[in-house]
């Protein structure tokens, strides 16, 4: 990314109460890049799936074990990084939430929604972790 306007990156605890820190990194970013509404909610979203499925899934609320989170703003991307330190999963065998024996699940659509609402998505999962980076295209999304 050139040209970068924002970036902040921290290491959060593998405990609920960490999605919470994730609203106002990204509201920082917005007073700098001056997003519409709906990309900011869209991002707000993105970002608190992917640090709670880290948290959950990923680290299993393991207190030793924390999750990265790194948010970096230019004028033409939002780019998100979020790692964590588990034994990783294969991305492909995520079950579809749309399909039919999975819509009254209570979980499941973290990733289904990370991968609708932002432009570009890549996983990459080991056994030492996974790291999940999006990125929001800006064409005609700023104030």
């Amino acid at each position: 990314m050139s040209n970068i306007k924002f970036k902040e990156k921290v290491n959060l605890k593998s405990e609920a109460a960490s999605v919470h820190l994730i609203e106002p990194i990204v509201m920082r970013m917005n007073e700098i890049i001056g997003l519409q509404d709906d990309i900011i909610n869209e991002i707000i979203i993105t970002c608190s799936e992917a640090v709670n499925n880290a948290i959950q899934h990923g680290n299993k609320f393991d207190e030793d074990k924390e999750v990265r989170f790194e948010l970096i703003a230019c004028e033409k991307a939002v780019e998100v990084i979020v790692r964590d330190e588990g034994c990783g999963f294969d991305p492909d065998a995520v079950a579809n939430p749309l399909d039919e024996e999975n819509l009254f699940k209570p979980s499941g659509r973290g990733i289904f929604f990370i991968k609708e609402l932002s432009d570009r998505t890549s996983i990459i999962s080991t056994p030492e972790g996974t790291t999940i980076n999006f990125v929001f295209e800006l064409k005609d999304k700023c104030k």
